[in-house]
């Protein structure tokens, strides 16, 4: 057991001069000692007043560092009256700078207790390499943004990384400290395992000072030590015995208050500190000290230079105070283990309020994107709502445009979409059963097929039946064998399909398809192969032009009659053409477009079988091959396609006879080429 009831006068002379040179300071008294049960005690520590923590608080809850990828934490947030110390980072390029310069330095977001820092204020610095500490060093300047702009850089024209800035200069020259030694002092100001804040309190000053002047010899004291408090009363006098000689040790009254000073809270001025008096003992042992605020003069008279110093300490020899505090190295070590308990309650109910608080904000932050997702849906239904109604009057008036598969440069198209050309709007309905491209479509009894092509890997011989009226599609009597690149008409309430091939042979077959029968089944073949043709039917005669015969593009057409039953030759076309597109328009034949064997083409031309022979009448605004055509309301609409460096053409253009070709403001239809299209 350990009684503060008595102190060696040594050991308070010489704890005043070596850790309080100007100034002594009493703490506040220890309160009553709690009982011994650890039930008892977690009751006695709750019934005690709870102050919350504050910046001087060093039992209060450590805040949490932020992991936003900053290296730095949110900083401790001193008052400039609490801050008594700052430390500085360096690393061993940088800390030579940092001593021949006298300048110190932290990154921007340190300014905001760097700016508090006054002449005087105890500096250290800390190597991030070795992890050492060196000291002690003190401000020279206020701390100010960019006292060198420069400064740490590789030349004068970057700007430096640490613009909060303070000069320096050596106060005493001290082996630097070790992480394992500094740690005990400044273990609160960990954020984590490896990273610290910079600011210190009075407490933790004090405690980094003692450290460099060797705090190993010096006695504990108080805001060193591990006592909290004791009080003192006036008058106090101690009669030393006589191997003192005439010393004598009195205190006198001196009319102040015998209120203990407040010690918590104060800032010791640095700036007019004796730093010289730090870790040494006065010259003259003839000394009178005052301790401020505490009713206390102690004044030695005569003291010898020389005394012995082991009879300086005689154990029988004890200064008496009226009132006495017994504290137990077990009541000690009870309060730390209570103490450790309360901080990690507190951390836990930090941490639940935390997880709370974060709920509510995810709670909060659902609501709100319900709330919006509802309103949005009521948009976008609106929207959906408008488009199918002009859809709507566009198909009851006639005004659209059905485009059937393609290619899109990425992917093999299954789909079915409805083009108004005086909206510029593309409505979907409902796909196909399979993509394909290279095929053909045609139009009998208010229904639309499509038949043949392929996927880019198989080609097809399928037949797919599309209903508008009951938005579906009906697979159909197959073709009699796979082909694409073919083209397709219908004549007499039957559908033509024409040509075509399979990638290693081109056909002149000719299928067709007789609903009542539900059948493919032959006609007469055509005088020649065809592959990527356009056929049309024109006056109840069915046309077929260009296309590839598996050697050359060709430039050839014929025609069949169903009422003479056989194939007979046209003219010759100007181009050769393939991949083009055919339209029917004022009882003429357009060809358009395609590939003539070397490249694109953007010419156009007419046969009008009353003069038996083909006319150019001008060319498109843009050559493109696989393209898709038709006639609607009385003009030729040209879609898609690709020009002559596979580019995809993504441009309606349209022909009204008399005008000429007029490029269409449409850009809805986006990429696609090797498609089909279709009118009811």
């Amino acid at each position: 057991m350990i009684v503060w009831g008595y102190i060696c006068k040594k050991n308070v002379e010489k704890s005043h001069r070596r850790y309080f040179p100007s100034s002594f300071q009493l703490p506040s008294p220890l309160p009553s000692s709690p009982p011994r049960s650890i039930r008892s005690r977690i009751k006695f520590f709750a019934e005690r007043p709870v102050t919350r923590p504050n910046s001087d608080n060093r039992m209060g809850p450590r805040r949490k560092a932020k992991t936003c990828g900053s290296a730095y934490a949110d900083p401790r947030n001193l008052s400039k009256s609490s801050l008594h110390g700052v430390i500085f980072g360096c690393n061993n390029n940088t800390m030579q700078e940092c001593l021949s310069k006298q300048l110190f330095g932290l990154p921007s977001s340190h300014f905001l207790y760097v700016k508090n820092i006054e002449p005087g204020l105890p500096l250290f610095l800390f190597n991030y390499v070795d992890k050492q500490m060196h000291g002690i060093y003190e401000a020279a300047s206020r701390g100010e943004m960019n006292i060198d702009p420069c400064a740490w850089t590789n030349n004068d024209k970057e700007k430096t990384g640490f613009p909060a800035q303070v000069c320096i200069r050596l106060q005493k020259q001290c082996e630097p400290i070790t992480e394992n030694q500094f740690k005990k002092v400044i273990g609160n100001n960990y954020y984590n395992r490896k990273k610290f804040w910079f600011e210190l309190d009075k407490a933790q000053t004090e405690g980094l000072i003692s450290l460099f002047l060797g705090s190993d010899d010096m006695s504990p004291t108080p805001g060193f030590g591990d006592v909290k408090s004791f009080k003192t009363s006036t008058p106090i006098k101690c009669n030393l015995p006589a191997k003192f000689g005439s010393a004598s040790f009195e205190a006198a009254e001196t009319g102040r208050t015998n209120e203990p000073p407040q010690f918590a809270g104060e800032r010791l001025e640095y700036g007019n500190m004796r730093w010289q008096m730090i870790g040494k003992q006065p010259a003259d042992p003839n000394f009178s000290s005052a301790f401020p605020n505490s009713g206390i003069d102690y004044h030695i008279p005569n003291m010898p230079g020389d005394i012995n110093e082991g009879s300086m300490y005689p154990e029988e020899t004890c200064v008496s105070v009226e009132k006495t505090i017994e504290i137990t190295t077990d009541l000690c070590n009870d309060n730390a283990e209570l103490v450790c308990i309360v901080k990690e309650l507190k951390e836990r109910a930090v941490t639940l309020e935390k997880r709370q608080m974060e709920s509510e904000q995810e709670v909060q932050r659902l609501q709100n994107v319900v709330r919006c997702s509802g309103v949005e849906i009521q948009q976008l239904k609106s929207c959906v709502k408008e488009l199918e109604s002009k859809i709507m009057r566009s198909m009851e008036s006639q005004n659209a445009i059905y485009l059937l598969g393609g290619f899109n440069g990425e992917s093999w198209l299954s789909t079915l979409d409805s083009f108004s050309p005086s909206m510029d709007v593309l409505m979907p309905l409902k796909p196909m059963d399979s993509a394909r491209a290279y095929a053909s479509a045609a139009v009998l009894n208010g229904n639309f097929y499509v038949f043949g092509g392929g996927d880019g890997t198989t080609w097809f011989n399928t037949v797919e039946c599309y209903s508008q009226r009951n938005n579906n599609w009906t697979s159909c009597s197959p073709l009699n064998r796979s082909k694409g690149s073919l083209a397709g008409a219908t004549l007499n309430g039957k559908i033509f399909a024409l040509g075509g091939g399979n990638g290693a042979d081109s056909f002149s077959d000719v299928e067709i398809f007789d609903p009542a029968l539900e059948k493919w089944i032959y006609n007469q073949p055509m005088l020649q192969k065809r592959f990527a043709l356009a056929a049309g039917e024109l006056c109840g005669v069915l046309y077929a032009t260009g296309g590839f015969d598996g050697q050359d593009y060709l430039q050839t057409a014929e025609r069949l009659d169903p009422r003479v039953g056989y194939w007979t030759k046209l003219p010759n076309m100007k181009t050769r053409r393939g991949s083009h597109s055919i339209a029917v328009l004022n009882e003429k034949l357009y060809a358009m477009g395609g590939f003539d064997g070397n490249k694109m083409v953007s010419s156009v031309e007419i046969f009008d079988p009353r003069n038996d022979s083909w006319v150019e009448v001008g060319s498109l605004n843009h050559v493109r091959g696989y393209a898709a055509s038709t006639v609607l309301g009385g003009s030729i609409f040209i879609l898609g396609g690709v020009d002559d460096d596979c580019d995809f053409v993504q441009t309606v253009e349209c022909y009204i006879e008399g005008t000429g070709w007029a490029k269409c403001n449409n850009n809805a239809i986006g990429k696609r080429s090797a498609f089909s299209a279709v009118v009811l």
